[in-house]
């Protein structure tokens, strides 16, 4: 049975289906990447955390992943990310990230209260 599946199949390595005119989605998703590792080091640098010490904060030995990370050659860890350094520093990559959307305005509110 396998052998007569086999052989109605063509022949090749299989694909996945696009629409026609899509283009391939492997150089946006490098950008995106990219793009990505730009506002993780903006935002490391906002909080004053060094690559190797965010790494070790997360449970890494070396700051390799984070410089992958940063270098788009790895997706980043969000989970590892926000349990490692805070909501402070999660905060300030949000931020980083939003800032990286066309459709998104990032405006900065100070607001005071005061007691009586």
């Amino acid at each position: 049975m396998a052998d007569s599946l086999r052989a109605s199949l063509p022949s090749g390595h299989p694909q996945m289906l696009r629409a026609k005119g899509e283009s391939s989605p492997q150089p946006v998703g490098i950008a995106f990447l990219k793009t990505h590792g730009d506002a993780l080091e903006w935002a490391l640098d906002r909080c004053r955390i060094e690559h190797k010490d965010a790494a070790y904060r997360m449970g890494y030995t070396d700051s390799g992943v984070v410089s992958r990370w940063i270098a788009g050659t790895e997706r980043m860890q969000l989970d590892k990310l926000r349990g490692g350094l805070g909501e402070k520093f999660f905060g300030e990559l949000l931020v980083a990230l939003l800032q990286t959307c066309e459709e998104v305005e990032v405006k900065t509110q100070v607001t005071l209260g005061r007691t009586a």
